[in-house]
């Protein structure tokens, strides 16, 4: 996994996964989240990454705030998309996998700046 910062969606994982998400169909998002939210019990550093990821999304699908801070990774204007909110099960497992990934200890998956920010959207989410 290729990184080239310490934010959760500066990997090439999670720009991968902000693309995927762009490119699919409305009714194929939460699956997607889903699944990817699943890989937090994995473990590969590119799997919780990608679980990393996308619990922060379904949490900035509930509130925006502070997501201007992840430009240009994920754009504003992209994410969350108007064409669809997380489902209370999801959010249920966004926050779920959020806390198996920030209590993760020893663990270079989850870049300090980033294990931050997850904690706190997990919190407000």
């Amino acid at each position: 996994m290729g990184t080239w910062g310490e934010g959760l969606f500066e990997n090439d994982s999670a720009a991968d996964i902000v693309m995927e998400l762009a490119e699919a169909d409305t009714g194929e998002v939460e699956g997607m989240l889903a699944a990817f939210l699943a890989e937090a019990e994995g473990g590969y550093d590119s799997d919780l990454a990608d679980a990393a990821a996308a619990a922060a999304l379904v949490f900035f699908a509930i509130d925006r705030t502070g997501i201007e801070a992840h430009e240009p990774y994920l754009d504003p204007a992209d994410w969350p998309r108007p064409d669809w909110r997380p489902s209370p099960a999801l959010v249920r497992q966004a926050r779920d996998a959020s806390a198996a990934l920030v209590d993760r200890e020893g663990e270079e998956f989850l870049p300090p700046a980033a294990r931050a920010q997850l904690r706190d959207l997990a919190a407000r989410g």
